[in-house]
């Protein structure tokens, strides 16, 4: 168990001013701007000493729309608002059947990092019932099995006594869809409630619902504030995204060109990157390449020196034939 605690503590934090340089995601804008609007109502009205200004904010669409990279923004954005608290889980395909395996995740990192007095001001007669479901005590052999229902009962309990602590609180569940139901019901019931408390409470997910987590699924939907639809990017946005990440992978090479006035290259003939660095590193004996494109020669250019078929070695100053 305290492994478990070890492996999911950090995924969530109490935030403070670090600024941070995000990028603006291709096309998700309208999502973006609702986020932030969100983000900054939550913590304005908590300034102004708001307490019932909680809200659902729901993501969705298929695989690689980028939900997370939205989520991920949102965390970044939390970051920048002074004493935000931000929880975060993860549905798992694997862990579909691990009873709180969610929220676990989710509540274990700020629960577990209580002192004990806060603790118990927190938890008041629940943490036996609670503790265990959420892995900050081993369940003991003598109790009778937990009911779900009183552990639902006793993490509303928690959560609204943990809430104002850590307020403006932002809980997020990236890929709910894949949440075990245990953990989906209780977020499907505090969806609910999460409007009476300074929580702004974030979901995203897929179509995807087995069928026994479809009436959680529209109960959550039915509380909603706002929802968004991703929906796949334009051929263009595509083409932008994929020139990022190939330039990005590939640190310097041939594909990467000078684009500004360099003191031994005009604009007219731009030089490979990677003959500039061949040219200070390749050997004197050598001529360096003028491009990946002349380097390594053509197989025919391969030759075995004369005299020395079976030793494998070449002479100084010219190319090891391939093995």
């Amino acid at each position: 168990m305290a492994g478990e605690q070890d492996a999911v503590r950090g995924e969530a934090e109490h935030l403070t001013d670090h600024p941070e340089s995000g990028q603006r995601l291709h096309e998700r804008d309208r999502e973006l701007d609702s986020a932030t609007r969100s983000l900054d109502r939550l913590c304005h009205e908590f300034e102004a000493g708001g307490t019932e200004i909680g809200e659902v904010l729901l993501f969705s669409g298929p695989a690689g729309n980028g939900k997370t990279s939205v989520l991920d923004e949102l965390r970044r954005m939390a970051g920048l608002r002074r004493g935000c608290t931000f929880l975060s889980g993860r549905g798992g395909e694997r862990q579909t059947k691990e009873p709180f395996h969610v929220l676990r995740q989710l509540l274990l990192p700020v629960l577990g990092g209580m002192t004990e007095a806060e603790r118990a001001e927190v938890f008041g007669d629940w943490y036996s019932i609670v503790g265990p479901a959420i892995g900050l005590k081993p369940p003991n052999d003598e109790m009778e099995p937990l009911d779900p229902q009183g552990i639902r009962d006793g993490l509303t309990h928690v959560i609204t006594q943990l809430a104002p602590r850590r307020a403006p609180l932002v809980m997020v569940v990236d890929d709910l869809h894949w949440a075990d139901l245990e953990s989906l019901a209780w977020l499907a019931s505090f969806a609910g409630q999460a409007r009476y408390l300074p929580v702004l409470l974030v979901f995203a997910y897929r179509d995807e619902f087995v069928e026994e987590a479809s009436a959680h699924h529209q109960q959550i939907e039915s509380q909603a504030s706002r929802k968004h639809l991703l929906r796949p990017l334009t051929p263009e946005s595509v083409a932008l995204c994929s020139a990022g990440r190939s330039s990005a992978r590939r640190p310097r090479t041939c594909s990467a060109v000078r684009s500004g006035p360099s003191p031994r290259a005009s604009r007219s003939t731009p030089t490979p990157c990677c003959a500039r660095s061949a040219s200070r590193a390749w050997p004197r004996s050598r001529t360096p390449p003028r491009s990946c494109a002349t380097w390594p020669p053509p197989p025919r250019a391969w030759t075995r020196p004369t005299g020395r078929a079976n030793s494998g070695s070449a002479p100084c100053g010219s190319p090891r034939p391939p093995r």
